[in-house]
């Protein structure tokens, strides 16, 4: 670990207050002071003037379950962009707790976080997964949440039924195991396996051990198109019944209104809940116009079920694909727990952006309409044969799908934090990349939605304080060295989809445990549990 003074950059403290400058002095992987004139006997000295120098960035809703799998850019996406700590085991596509029973379960979650050669998948414990996770060397810390999905699968399958009583209080055991190991909470996918057939009664039992254990429920939404509204009001009475920390991943609807809700009524639903009832909501967002997810998700629930092996029985089926064509062709089409992304964003801004088979990698940024086109079809043909062609394991990036004032006014929240939500695989979503020099631009130089200071409160103590990041999140002595240097006028970064590797411009320097990763390749980033220190 190196002994640095940062000398007269200006220091943004991640309380939300004015910044002053000052010198930090770290040493031992720590903040050892942070005051004017500070002395460190054999320290390195850093200039930073005309700089700022703020905590690392916390990203809130990561799918880097494997980042220390991987190799090049997409290993440094994290520390590239100022990220020093993030929260994986979103949507409730986790890994662990996973046994050799689980097979379909892997499947169905590659497209989305990887399928490393290397990892051992034999984790029937959270904390073994924990541990192999712990180590291998990566350059920023990684916390996890706890997937639902991982652990219903485990206890009942991919199947669409309702867990029994001694169903239910495995499930709550293993939960309660993973807790202990160290999650930091749990997340639900109510639009994915199993969990879009999770019903209210299962959430509150997970909720009450989370409020129990005080740790955080959060969730991706049975729906983000015109049932929006009710399926936050779902989550909401979940957390009226239990007390929970219920946090709502990646809140927002779209921008063909036909289909989606104006942010501004969002917003307004949660602030009414917190502040009329004083329930305890946060939500994430990214600052992106085109999303990202499996492209088997532009099909109906009812294919889905099971697991890839039953959707590609039903996509041999006549009359299992009769139905389908019949539901795809009605752009009016609305069923619970599914976003009809055909009609959403339309086939021809539905771009592939991971194949895992080789033969068809040469399709990845083609748009379904595209593909339609070279292989003489129609979109609906050409999606399920690519579909089918790929097991059910690929991903898509929709494109032109939220608008800038629905995020201009969900971002500007009290109750919003960002969350790059950034998928490893194939050409990925630049969210991977720039999430966070993009807030920054967007919320601060372009919109005016808020101030530095307030705007890195956000992304930094602000977060460290909802998920019980001790010791994170804030420069002040006896903090881990965790800090970001930066130049305010040069940061920036692309919203470029042919080439979401692009490298954000502006950051000079960042630190993970008192080292610069930025500039060497050390990786000191280790495996945060919650209730212990790295």
């Amino acid at each position: 670990m190196e002994t640095s003074i940062i000398r007269n950059g200006l220091v943004y403290d991640g309380t939300g207050h004015s910044p002053e400058t000052a010198d930090v002095a770290i040493a031992d992987g720590q903040i050892r002071a942070v005051a004017p004139g500070v002395k460190l006997p054999g320290a390195r000295v850093l200039d930073a003037k005309g700089l700022f120098v703020a905590p690392g960035f916390i990203d809130m809703h990561s799918h880097g379950d494997f980042l220390a799998h991987f190799s090049g850019k997409v290993r440094q996406s994290r520390v590239l962009q100022g990220i020093t700590t993030d929260l994986s085991g979103q949507c409730g596509l986790g890994p662990a707790p996973y046994t050799s029973e689980m097979e379909q379960w892997r499947q169905y979650i590659t497209p989305v976080i990887g399928n490393p050669a290397e990892a051992s998948w034999n984790w029937p414990r959270f904390g073994d997964f924990l541990d192999e996770m712990d180590a291998r060397p990566c350059p920023h810390h990684r916390a996890y949440l706890v997937a639902h999905g991982a652990i219903r699968t485990l206890v009942t399958g991919l199947h669409d039924r309702t867990p029994d009583r001694k169903e239910l209080r495995q499930m709550s055991a293993v939960l309660d195991q993973s807790l202990l190991d160290g999650a930091f909470g749990m997340s639900f996918g109510l639009s994915y396996l199993p969990g879009l057939y999770a019903h209210k009664d299962e959430m509150i039992q997970m909720a009450r051990i989370l409020e129990d254990a005080g740790r955080i429920f959060m969730v991706h939404i049975r729906s983000h198109s015109m049932e929006i509204n009710a399926a936050v009001e779902e989550m909401l009475d979940v957390a009226r019944n239990t007390g929970v920390r219920m946090h709502i991943s990646h809140l927002k609807s779209y921008a063909n209104r036909t289909h989606g809700v104006e942010g501004q009524s969002l917003r307004q639903s949660i602030h009414q809940a917190f502040d009329d009832e004083g329930i305890d909501i946060t939500y994430d967002e990214h600052p992106y116009s085109a999303g990202s997810t499996t492209l088997s998700q532009v099909l109906p629930p009812w294919i889905r079920e099971g697991g890839a092996s039953r959707m590609l029985q039903r996509l041999e089926d006549p009359n299992s694909l009769d139905r389908l064509r019949s539901e795809l062709s009605d752009s009016g089409l609305s069923t619970a727990g599914w976003d009809n992304y055909s009609a959403i964003a339309g086939w021809h801004q539905i771009r592939i952006s991971a194949a895992v088979q080789e033969r068809n990698k040469q399709y990845e940024q083609m748009s379904i309409a595209d593909l339609a086109r070279l292989w003489n079809t129609d979109e609906i043909d050409a999606v399920v044969r690519f579909i089918k062609d790929e097991g059910g394991a690929s991903c898509m990036v929709m494109a032109n799908i939220f608008s800038d004032e629905d995020l201009a006014v969900l971002l500007a929240s009290e109750h919003c934090m960002v969350g790059s939500d950034g998928i490893p695989t194939g050409i990925p979503h630049p969210r991977l990349f720039g999430t966070f020099p993009l807030f920054l631009r967007k919320t601060v130089k372009e919109w005016g939605s808020y101030t530095w200071e307030e705007a890195l409160h956000v992304i930094t103590g602000k977060s460290a304080l909802r998920l019980g990041l001790g010791n994170k999140g804030l420069i002040r002595k006896g903090y881990d060295a965790d800090l970001v240097i930066f130049d305010p006028e040069q940061l920036d970064v692309p919203e470029d989809y042919a080439n979401p590797w692009a490298t954000p411009a502006g950051l000079k320097h960042v630190f993970v445990r008192g080292t610069d990763v930025l500039n060497s390749p050390a990786e000191p980033g280790g495996v945060l549990r919650a209730g212990f220190r790295p």
